[in-house]
């Protein structure tokens, strides 16, 4: 019926005319079409179970300067001893450092406990905890894995392969390596950023201790993962290069139809 419209218009007022009442009645059409896929979008969108949230980077833990104990020797903490004297024999030495003594700690007051920024280390234990009681309920209920959500059987079957690939980037596969983070904690401070040396002769009573920035990560605690260059996902599919399409090549039976890349499974990442 339509068709029969635009070439009466033809007919009457030329190509122009019955162009622009072609477009007209095709936007209906288009916009449906449209609407019809954003509208699957949406509801295999709300049947997708999303992961947990990150770890903070700010929590209350243990004091790093005590570790724990609340006190640290005092010339950590710059408090004023008695100066040496001018003889340096072994005596002498031992008797300064002998009149070290306990003072609290200036970093958590004497707390044990305070609110600091977490270490790498620290936020990556937090993070496997979470994901392990999420990981739980899940193979609990037979959901499947989809990228860093779950969903549950047979909701994404009959979805077409640029539905799918769309849900995939919006829930894209964490690095097996740095589960996210883009970084590793260093392995020499224990992601501390500083390393304790200890030195101690036969004669001194107290070890002489100093504490010295890490040159393996130079102070930060953590070095870049090298698995995922940075990103903390899953490298890109370099088949179907990220999009998690596949053309299938027309013959004489059938059109060119898309598929799932059979690389990542319509995943884009693997």
């Amino acid at each position: 019926m339509g068709w029969r419209i635009v070439l009466k218009i033809r007919r009457l007022f030329g190509k122009s005319a019955a162009l622009c009442a072609a477009l007209l009645l095709a936007f209906p059409i288009v916009a449906a079409d449209s609407e019809t896929v954003n509208n699957l979008f949406e509801a295999a969108l709300q049947s997708i179970y999303p992961p947990p949230a990150t770890p903070p980077e700010v929590a209350e833990a243990i004091c790093l300067q005590c570790k724990g104990t609340g006190q640290v020797r005092s010339r950590f903490q710059n408090k004023a001893t008695p100066a040496p004297q001018k003889q340096t024999s072994r005596y002498q030495t031992r008797l300064d450092k002998s009149k070290d003594f306990m003072v609290p700690c200036n970093e958590c007051k004497g707390q044990k406990r305070y609110l600091r920024k977490l270490t790498l280390k620290e936020r990556l234990e937090r993070f496997h905890a979470c994901r392990r009681q999420y990981d739980l309920e899940h193979a609990k209920l037979c959901h499947l894995p989809f990228g860093q959500a779950y969903v549950a059987l047979g909701q994404l079957d009959a979805l077409d392969p640029e539905t799918f690939a769309r849900l995939a980037a919006q829930f894209p596969g964490l690095c097996e390596t740095c589960h996210g983070f883009a970084a590793l904690p260093c392995e020499r401070c224990d992601s501390f950023g500083r390393i304790e040396k200890t030195n101690q002769d036969q004669d001194d009573v107290l070890p002489d201790v100093r504490i010295e920035v890490c040159t393996t990560c130079d102070g930060k605690g953590e070095k870049p993962c090298k698995r995922c260059d940075g990103s903390g996902l899953l490298k890109r599919c370099r088949r179907c290069k990220g999009t998690g399409i596949a053309r299938k090549a027309a013959t004489k039976k059938r059109p060119e139809t898309l598929e799932r890349c059979r690389s990542c499974e319509g995943m884009c990442r693997r």
